[in-house]
């Protein structure tokens, strides 16, 4: 039998007419030319390895497809709609711009061409990007461990945090902060209703609390500051007890539901 130059290996031909090859290794200057039978739609090299492990590297010239096969399981498939790599559990799989990492059936990321990059646990989405930063579906836990545990935002306007119910719905509430250091609560009441301020906390300066919009009390440099009524309330007018209003020269204290008494202001 003719023999190569590479380990004694030698070339044999069978009764089917097909190649084989004996030894321990096979060295290639060139290309190899695979032609399929008349009668078949592939290209076909079947190997056995150490380990008497079986598989085949096929090409199917009917779907244009490449396949690396062993272990009864197709490791690398190529064709036109992309690549799928697969360990023995795992795949990633490209088709057009999008990449897949799975384990078995069940997607862990997807990376989207000129799009989103997304996370997943037990094949739900969890994290992603896009156009204006990062989604994230669920809980976020910081765990700080023995230091603290720390959040930064920022921007040259300031930044905020907006909490609603539902998800899709705008703001509930605003945590906002300026570039003067003010920190303001805002709420929104919906569809169809504007923000309202709920409280203003200034640097070095007051703190103002609102009711509907509107200022009620602030504090100053020497107590507080009771925003007037624009008109003095009717002695059965709306009211809770404990309720105190500022109108002119008196002070309007609600004592019962919708009972109210005033005390006069004299001058000292």
């Amino acid at each position: 039998m003719p023999k190569n130059n590479q380990g004694g290996s030698e070339n044999r031909k069978n009764n089917s007419g097909s190649a084989e090859l004996q030894g321990t290794a096979l060295n290639v200057a060139g290309d190899i030319n695979l032609t399929a039978e008349t009668d078949s739609s592939s290209s076909l090299i079947n190997f056995t390895d150490l380990t008497a492990t079986a598989g085949f590297i096929k090409y199917n010239h009917l779907n244009n497809k490449f396949t690396f096969n062993t272990a009864s399981s197709d490791r690398v498939t190529m064709d036109s709609t992309g690549l799928t790599c697969n360990t023995l559990n795992s795949s990633v799989m490209q088709s057009g711009t999008n990449v897949e990492i799975k384990h078995d059936t069940e997607l862990m990321a997807k990376f989207v061409g000129d799009g989103a990059a997304q996370l997943y646990y037990d094949s739900v989405k969890k994290f992603e990007t896009d156009s204006s930063g990062t989604t994230t579906i669920g809980t976020c836990n910081i765990n700080g461990g023995t230091g603290f545990a720390v959040i930064e935002m920022g921007g040259d306007s300031g930044a905020f945090i907006d909490m609603k119910a539902p998800a899709g719905d705008d703001h509930d509430v605003r945590l906002r902060t300026y570039a003067d250091g003010q920190f303001q609560i805002s709420g929104f009441g919906g569809s169809g209703t504007s923000s309202e301020t709920m409280a203003n906390f200034h640097y070095n300066g007051a703190v103002e609390l609102y009711h509907d919009g509107t200022l009620r009390l602030k504090t100053a440099a020497k107590g507080i500051n009771v925003t007037p009524e624009g008109s003095a309330p009717a002695n059965n007018a709306t009211g809770t007890a404990g309720d105190i209003a500022l109108h002119g020269d008196y002070v309007y204290v609600c004592t019962d539901t919708d009972t109210w008494k005033r005390a006069a202001l004299n001058s000292y």
